[in-house]
């Protein structure tokens, strides 16, 4: 099948993704075993470097991406933070709980989004993990949608094109490199919470979870994450999960 999208899409992609992950198709993950994933990507690769009814360049042009998301770690905020930090000189931040935005003149504007899913095992252990990434990269200001959080992108914030490849591999190294580090028993939180730029300002907050709404002052999070505010009345509200709009002081 891989191979089949290969020979119909590969001139007119920048990648494919080879992706054993999906909790929905059954016996996917059976494919995630040391041998069934060495046949299957020895194919695909010996494939695409015999040029099997390609098209032009497409088998040197098409980069090839293993998706394999088990038991993720928590860093990808901070990997798609130092990833953008590459490509434009204004300073970058991350908005509760998980959008990368960038400082432009003076202005928090969003350039990134994430999204985790994910589900426990009979031990109450993460047992799977699917994340989701979206980043503006060469987008004019006229495609931009309007929201509460000012969007940009990076063609806008650098002044010129970015390579949408060169970033993809410089951010699927920093995830591998995240990803390791959490393996080993390092939360990468600390680094998560020294990009807040949500910690220490006024905030409302529309919870997920009851719809209410929270004003007050963001003063940190706790060890899972969920972000502490702290109303006018001297209430402290533990937010899991919610849209945090910044607001005047």
């Amino acid at each position: 099948d891989y191979v089949s999208v290969l020979r119909t899409c590969g001139a007119h992609v920048d990648f494919v993704t080879v992706n054993v992950s999906s909790p929905n198709t059954e016996k996917l993950r059976d494919l995630q075993g040391p041998e069934a994933l060495s046949a299957l990507l020895s194919g695909v690769v010996a494939a695409r470097a015999n040029d099997v009814g390609f098209v032009g360049t497409a088998p040197l042009s098409s980069l090839l991406i293993g998706k394999v998301l088990a038991n993720n770690g928590s860093g990808a905020i901070g990997a798609v933070a130092e990833a953008v930090e590459q490509v434009v000189p204004q300073p970058v931040g991350v908005k509760w709980p998980n959008d990368v935005i960038i400082n432009e003149d003076g202005t928090w504007r969003k350039v990134s989004g994430l999204l985790l899913e994910g589900d426990m095992d009979e031990n109450g252990r993460l047992a799977w993990a699917i994340l989701g990434i979206g980043i503006n990269v060469n987008v004019l200001p006229e495609q931009l949608p309007e929201a509460v959080t000012p969007p940009t992108s990076l063609l806008m914030a650098a002044g010129h094109p970015v390579s949408r490849l060169s970033l993809l591999v410089d951010l699927l190294a920093r995830l591998e490199r995240y990803y390791e580090t959490a393996v080993n028993g390092q939360s990468p939180q600390p680094a998560w919470n020294r990009r807040l730029v949500t910690i220490g300002q006024p905030v409302m907050v529309s919870q997920v979870e009851n719809g209410k709404i929270v004003r007050g002052i963001a003063e940190g999070t706790d060890e899972w994450g969920q972000l502490l505010v702290r109303d006018g009345a001297g209430t402290l509200h533990q937010v899991a999960a919610g849209d945090v709009t910044l607001r005047p002081s």
